[in-house]
């Protein structure tokens, strides 16, 4: 089980691709629906992922530079009103597609 494993994170690794250099954010996520979305669709919308692999069983990883706002806490200060802190965070939308190139899940960071 856990050479399977090393194979897995080493072919993940080692199968990059030309990428698209935007960014996928909260509105692309909504684009996508499991069971019905596929690869080529995903591809023709977003541009080439920054990375894929293979499985063993067919299906296919595709990962995304992913992009959101992070705010901090409201604080309120006297005379100037609520003030708040944001921050954009990068990672990585991770998307699974059957043998078939049907979209099973996806996760991204948040």
């Amino acid at each position: 089980m856990r050479a399977w494993a090393v194979l897995l994170v080493a072919a993940w690794l080692g199968a990059c691709t030309t990428a698209s250099d935007e960014y996928v954010d909260r509105g692309k996520l909504s684009q996508l629906a499991v069971g019905k979305t596929t690869y080529s669709e995903v591809t023709a919308s977003w541009g080439q992922p920054t990375r894929t692999s293979t499985l063993p069983d067919g299906k296919r990883l595709a990962a995304y530079p992913y992009i959101w706002l992070e705010t901090g806490a409201v604080t309120f200060i006297s005379g100037a009103g609520p003030v708040s802190s944001s921050e954009t965070r990068t990672g990585e939308v991770t998307l699974t597609f059957d043998a078939a190139g049907v979209l099973q899940s996806y996760a991204a960071p948040r």
